[in-house]
């Protein structure tokens, strides 16, 4: 009697025991050896990103702090006296640059135009940077003058009337006083010359702002203080006219 074949049943793969599976169980099985192996240097590694990282955050509150404390002593400085002294203890700073010439701008209303000189000089190089050694340069140039050093006067109002990168008022102002400067040695050509420099900053300036129309664009140039200042010492010029 023939006995039926027994088709022999294949085992059933397992859930999750496809090659798959199998990629990803030996990823683990990697990962874990890479583990046991570098734990030392990974955990070393990851001490030293943390401490760096509290370092960093700690330096940046240092420093926060200690501008709020230098902000603090500056506004306690309300005297020539206290803000020359917070100048000196805070050199390079730009605080103790806009103190020599808050100091340099009441000397030169008083007339102390040496000392003025010196503290626009010496305001110099704290305000580098900032729109302020614009103003602290405009001073020293006008010491000179004062002080009867017309050449590195007019040569330092020259050189900022002319740069293009000082602001628009900044250089209408240096243009104004070597036209007024001018006028007094009677270079009236040369007095031509910076008005007219003058009526084309301010123009420049005010077309800059597309939102303007004639009418108003005409208001905001007329308006311009040393547009103004230009109008009126041209007129009171018989040369120029």
């Amino acid at each position: 009697m023939n006995r039926p074949k027994h088709t022999p049943t294949l085992p059933r793969k397992a859930a999750g025991q496809g090659p798959a599976a199998a990629m990803e169980d030996g990823f683990e099985e990697k990962v874990l050896n890479l583990w046991h192996e570098y734990k030392i240097a990974i955990l070393a590694g990851l001490v030293l990103a943390v401490a760096v990282l509290l370092s960093s955050q700690g330096a940046k509150y240092l420093a926060v702090r200690k501008e709020a404390s230098i902000q603090a002593v500056f506004q306690q400085a309300t005297t020539n006296e206290g803000l020359i002294a917070f100048a000196v203890e805070h050199p390079g700073h730009p605080l103790a640059g806009f103190s020599y010439l808050q100091v340099a701008n009441t000397e030169y209303t008083n007339k102390e135009y040496e000392q003025a000189a010196y503290h626009y000089n010496v305001a110099l190089k704290p305000l580098e940077g900032t729109s302020l050694v614009e103003r602290a340069r405009l001073g020293f140039a006008m010491t000179q003058l004062m002080l009867d050093s017309n050449d590195l006067g007019t040569r330092e109002l020259e050189e900022i009337a002319d740069d293009p990168s000082y602001l628009y008022h900044t250089r209408a102002e240096a243009a104004y006083n070597l036209a007024i400067f001018f006028c007094e040695v009677e270079d009236y050509s040369s007095v031509a010359d910076r008005l007219d420099q003058i009526f084309s900053l301010v123009n420049e300036m005010a077309s800059l702002n597309a939102d303007l129309d004639p009418e108003a664009l005409e208001q905001t140039i007329s308006n311009n203080i040393w547009f103004a200042k230009a109008q009126k010492l041209r007129a009171s010029i018989p040369q120029l006219h």
